[in-house]
């Protein structure tokens, strides 16, 4: 018989030995009478032995009764399907469960077919005594029937494989192979341009800085292939900034609007003792038109979409927001005021006029 693997739904522990026991929690129940169930709490699946080790639990005020019989069945789309491979007889044998107890017991897998890659379930039932009923002349007892799930796995099906694309492939150092497993370590060579920063994203999220390396010729980054397909982007920014915090905005910006073509930061107005960095960041997809905003008593007049916005902890907020959560001060405003008022005098010019 075909060796095979057998992979829980739910959370396991490998403990040590010539059998792969898995132990698993009992989150999955399945039965339709409550109180009275099974759980899979390990696996031997050595040459000698395989079987699973099964736990009955009757959490009831009745005694259950349940006999040698059971099956294996497997999960065909919405349907499942039989899977013993020979006729076999199951002796008839009742064992008594007695009130909230518990007891273990061994179900060999011989006889089915578990080559398939998929979702199983054993499925078995019982009987729960109830108590006489002196108005039935029949015996006083309800069926019941259990089951729980598992998954079979081969080694090669972990190996699901997907595809990778990259976007301005003529920067590649080295090719890529067009499809990766799921869970490889992928590494992707640019070929160095120097004077610039760049961002890196996978599927829109930018890779953190402990992703990257360097070679003399190429710029190197690494993740991990996802269970999906991958497209692979990046980014590049004026190397020759006067101020680090420009290739911070920058940097940001992009993080959060991967689709953005061209960033830059149109103005600047400097890093506050808060840490908040305060400029205006030029996507250039704004629409001409004249507007203003007024933050605590100062009014700032804009020629188009773009504002002056505020970096804090990463995040981006209207100067507005950043002043009303304190990360500006009123002294803060006043000499963001003046600077913008420098740099847009010719506007602030026509109130003299």
């Amino acid at each position: 018989m075909k060796k095979i693997t057998i992979i829980l739904i739910v959370f396991f522990v490998l403990l040590t030995g010539c059998a792969r026991k898995r132990i698993i929690d009992t989150d999955k129940i399945h039965t339709d009478y409550v109180g009275v169930y099974i759980t899979l709490e390990s696996i031997d699946d050595t040459e000698d032995e395989k079987g699973l080790q099964v736990k009955w639990y009757n959490e009831t005020g009745y005694r259950v009764i349940f006999g040698e019989y059971y099956t294996i069945e497997y999960k065909d789309g919405d349907e499942w399907t039989e899977t013993r491979t020979a006729d076999v007889e199951f002796r008839e044998i009742g064992h008594i469960l007695k009130p909230y107890s518990t007891e273990e017991k061994t179900y060999t897998t011989e006889f089915f077919d578990l080559s398939k890659n998929g979702t199983y379930r054993l499925r078995t039932s019982c009987v729960v005594s109830l108590p006489e009923d002196p108005n039935k002349s029949s015996d006083n007892s309800v069926s019941c029937t259990v089951w729980f799930e598992f998954d079979v796995r081969s080694p090669a099906w972990d190996k699901v494989r997907h595809t990778l694309t990259m976007n301005d492939p003529e920067w590649l150092y080295e090719s890529l192979d067009g499809a990766y497993d799921f869970g490889e370590t992928v590494e992707v060579k640019i070929s160095k341009a120097y004077d610039v920063g760049y961002i890196f994203f996978v599927n829109g999220k930018p890779l953190g800085n402990d992703s990257y390396s360097e070679g003399d010729d190429y710029w190197q980054f690494s993740f991990v292939m996802p269970d999906e397909p991958v497209v692979i982007d990046f980014k590049t920014y004026d190397g020759f900034l006067p101020d680090m915090n420009y290739g911070i905005l920058i940097e940001t910006y992009w993080t959060a609007n991967p689709e953005a073509e061209l960033v830059s930061v149109r103005e600047y107005y400097g890093e506050f003792a808060s840490g908040a960095i305060v400029g205006m960041i030029d996507a250039f997809d704004h629409i001409a038109v004249l507007w203003s905003e007024e933050v605590g008593g100062w009014e700032f007049r804009y020629i188009d979409g773009n504002r002056i916005i505020v970096l804090y902890e990463g995040e981006f907020y209207t100067l507005s927001e950043a002043y009303e959560k304190g990360y500006l001060t009123d002294s803060d405003l006043s000499t963001i005021h003046e600077k913008f008022r420098e740099m847009h005098e010719e506007m602030y010019m026509q109130e003299i006029l």
